[in-house]
């Protein structure tokens, strides 16, 4: 597997900073779901400081990439569900 490298000056000797993992608060997770929820925060990029530059800059794991996938489709499949729903109560109104 290759080595990290910054993006400014390509210096292998990077560190990452501890992931912030703060919770949701209960209402927010009520609107939104749990699934979603966990989603994004699986999606979120963890941050890493070059030694050689100084440059903090934020780069997401192979399974962060994988969840924000998931959670690209299952908002989009959430907001085609509600576009339906409008259409179909538009429908049942004109008719």
């Amino acid at each position: 597997m290759k080595a990290m490298t910054c993006p400014i000056c390509c210096s292998t000797d990077i560190q990452g900073y501890p992931k912030q993992r703060g919770l949701y608060p209960l209402g927010i997770v009520a609107i939104i779901g749990l699934p979603f929820a966990l989603l994004h925060q699986a999606s979120a990029p963890q941050r890493y400081h070059c030694s050689s530059c100084g440059q903090d800059f934020p780069h997401r794991t192979p399974v962060a990439r994988i969840a924000r996938v998931f959670l690209i489709i299952f908002g989009v499949a959430l907001a085609l569900l509600v576009l339906l729903a409008i259409i179909t109560a538009t429908l049942s109104q004109s008719s």
